[in-house]
């Protein structure tokens, strides 16, 4: 977290020296689970906070905060607890656009981070049920494919996909899991 909050600061110091070389994004959408994880439902949505600085005329480093959340039933003896799963993945990595010069720009990207996993759970005390969650920080990594629309010099709609997996399955879930957030937003310059 500091280090994503030095290159936050250094990012907006190094904007005002160099004039529109920071962008910021948000976006929300769609998160897809095509895993097969017991108890993890199929859908839930994202949305998503970003920095990016130009560090030449065709790559961004990306800095993104992003929320996910999708439902979750958990079996624990003598209870089910039904809730949500919440993902706070903070994400740094960098993102190329195939032509500047284009009216709708392409772009691939990666990065790689640390994520917060909020897990419902809970307990049965004689007749009571103690519903708490579990909070897990996971490696994760994760690849994008996008779109951007120069729609004005400095406002660009985009779509994009993603895919996110984590390095751990917490003895939790059957499997790592991966998720495949749909995405729609927008990039401005910040200065």
């Amino acid at each position: 977290m500091r280090i994503l909050i030095f290159l936050t600061l250094l990012t907006i110091q190094t904007g005002f020296a160099q004039n529109k070389k920071i962008l910021t994004s948000t976006s929300v959408g769609l998160l897809k689970n095509f895993g097969d994880i017991k108890g993890l439902g199929k859908s839930g949505f994202s949305t998503l906070t970003a920095l990016e600085y130009n560090i030449h005329k065709k790559i961004w480093l990306t800095g993104k905060l992003d929320f996910q959340s999708i439902g979750y039933t958990r079996q624990l003896p003598g209870l089910e607890i039904a809730g949500r799963l919440n993902i706070v993945p903070v994400v740094v990595g960098g993102r190329y656009i195939f032509s500047d010069a284009w009216k709708i720009s392409p772009y691939v990207g990666a990065g790689a981070g640390l994520a917060m996993f909020s897990v419902p759970t809970g307990r049965l005390e004689d007749t009571k049920i103690i519903v708490t969650s579990e909070t897990h920080f996971p490696f994760t990594y994760a690849f994008v494919l996008g779109a951007e629309w120069k729609f004005k010099p400095k406002f660009f709609p985009y779509v994009e996909i993603n895919y996110q997996s984590f390095a751990d399955d917490f003895g939790i879930f059957s499997a790592r899991p991966t998720f495949v957030p749909f995405r729609a937003g927008f990039r401005t310059f910040l200065f």
